[in-house]
């Protein structure tokens, strides 16, 4: 704080000061606290009030008239600075209850990462969980793949439409078609048309769970091949269901 802007300071506080002293009012009182509220945004500190009260009164007893202070004067001084020190209370106040409020917070804030670094090692687990299961079903898959491709009997797989969606090698051989030429096709293609009707009715009752005596032991019946030809063939059935349908 500069010169000039104390000096401002303390002859606002005398006038402040004296005019309480006159009157003992409470709007004379508030000036004290005003005094204080502008000390305290000047930068002031509580030694700096008491500086600022001191010079105040020291100048008031010289520019005034000779006076002895009073019992009464002299409380009413003491109240004028007690007013004006109230002003820093409240800030202290104020700042203690942000304090604890940020102390609170803290402490939640503490508490919510202790419960996140639960969450993400539960997190971390569950993926190295899933991650393993994944490894684990791609290494089953590639085993069946590996199965079905070395077989030399023909593996078709239809879903409930009767749609071919899958063909291994023996299939390819044994009906002379490529797998991408079938892929999507109704099995219906691989059998001669006298059978198709039968055929397609058959597959229809297993996708809604009948015909189940087809599933207990291998069927005689006949295949059509690419060039034209039938041969005879003999087949068997299984179904199994996964959250896209039954195949």
């Amino acid at each position: 704080m500069t010169t000039k802007s104390w000096n401002a300071l303390v002859a606002r506080y005398c006038l402040g000061l004296a005019g309480y002293i006159a009157r003992e009012d409470e709007e004379a009182l508030q000036r004290g606290y005003e005094l204080g509220r502008r000390a305290l945004n000047l930068g002031c500190g509580v030694v700096d009030v008491a500086r600022l009260h001191q010079e105040a009164f020291v100048k008031l007893v010289r520019n005034g008239p000779p006076f002895v202070v009073s019992a009464q004067q002299a409380a009413a001084i003491e109240t004028f600075l007690m007013e004006a020190l109230s002003a820093f209370e409240v800030a202290h106040r104020g700042f203690r209850d942000a304090c604890e409020r940020l102390q609170r917070l803290n402490e939640t804030l503490k508490e919510r990462h202790q419960q996140l670094a639960v969450s993400i090692k539960k997190l971390a687990r569950e993926v190295s969980r899933r991650k393993k299961t994944q490894e684990l079903l791609q290494d089953s898959e590639l085993k069946f793949r590996s199965v079905v491709e070395s077989a030399q009997d023909g593996i078709i797989t239809v879903d409930d439409r009767g749609r071919v969606v899958a063909v291994n090698r023996g299939g390819e051989v044994m009906f002379g078609y490529r797998r991408r030429a079938l892929i999507g096709k109704s099995v219906t293609r691989l059998i001669p048309k006298p059978l198709r009707a039968a055929a397609a009715f058959t597959l229809n009752c297993l996708a809604r769970g009948g015909e189940r005596q087809h599933l207990e032991r291998p069927i005689q019946s006949v295949g059509l091949h690419r060039d034209g030809h039938e041969f005879s063939l003999e087949f068997t059935l299984s179904t199994w269901c996964t959250r896209r349908g039954m195949f």
